[in-house]
């Protein structure tokens, strides 16, 4: 898959880096990352992620990661 010439991770490979950062940052705990990659890549979040991965990014951003 591209986006404007450049290579793009398929969504699964995508969803695995995202959690593994937001582990490793502790946004999400380790027991919750494979759950949490495999709806990411399937499009399947529910709310309760959605408002953890943008609460845990503005957590991030104000910590100034």
């Amino acid at each position: 898959m591209t986006d404007g010439g450049e290579r793009v991770a398929p969504a699964r490979e995508l969803a695995r880096r995202v959690t593994a950062r937001l582990v490793a940052e502790g946004v999400v705990a380790a027991e919750q990352r494979d759950a949490l990659a495999e709806r990411i890549a399937q499009g399947a979040m529910t709310q309760r992620d959605w408002e953890a991965l943008v609460d845990g990014t503005l957590d991030l951003a104000r910590r100034g990661r």
